[in-house]
C-alpha cells in the first residue's frame, strides 16, 4: 500500500513531467500559441508548487505521533519528544502561511521548518546513529532459591 506521501510526489513529478512535454514536444507547441504554451507551463509550476505543499502537511502530521511515541517509550531523551512535536507544529504553520499569505510564508520559511523540523529530524537521526535507543535495566542478579 502506499504512503500518502508517495502518492502526493507523483502527483506533483506528473506536473513537471507535463511541463517539460508542453515546452519541448512539437504537437504541443505546434498546437497552442506561445502565450498559451507559456502559460500552461507556468500553470503545471505553480501546481506542482502547491502540490508540494499540500504533501508538506503529511511531512509534519507524522512528527506529532512520533513524538508521541518518543515521549510514551523513554526511551529517548525529553528534549527530542519536545523538538519533534515542535517539528510538527514548524511544518503545519509554514504550510498554512504559504497557502493564505505567500509573501509572509517566505519571510517565515527559514525560521518555521529550519528550527523546529529540520533540526528535530536530524537530531532524531544522528541520536539513533550514533547513541541508539536507551534499553531498559534489568536486573543482574540471580533468583534467591527457596
Amino acid at each position: 500500500m502506499r504512503s500518502p506521501q508517495r502518492l502526493a510526489r507523483t502527483a506533483e513529478l506528473l506536473y513537471l513531467i507535463a511541463d517539460l512535454l508542453l515546452a519541448t514536444q512539437t504537437p504541443y507547441t505546434n498546437a497552442l500559441d506561445p502565450h498559451t504554451s507559456d502559460a500552461l507551463v507556468l500553470l503545471m509550476f505553480d501546481l506542482h508548487h502547491h502540490g508540494y505543499l499540500i504533501a508538506q502537511i503529511f511531512f509534519g502530521l507524522w512528527l506529532l505521533p512520533l513524538g508521541y511515541l518518543t515521549h510514551t517509550s523513554r526511551l529517548f531523551p525529553r528534549p527530542l519528544d519536545l523538538l519533534l512535536i515542535a517539528g510538527c507544529a514548524g511544518y503545519l504553520l509554514d504550510t498554512l502561511t504559504l497557502f493564505l499569505a505567500p509573501d509572509l510564508g517566505a519571510a517565515l520559511n527559514p525560521y518555521l521548518v529550519t528550527p523546529a523540523a529540520a533540526i528535530a529530524e536530524i537530531t532524531m537521526l544522528f541520536w539513533l546513529l550514533v547513541k541508539g535507543v536507551k534499553t531498559p535495566q534489568q536486573d543482574d542478579q540471580a533468583p534467591l532459591p527457596a
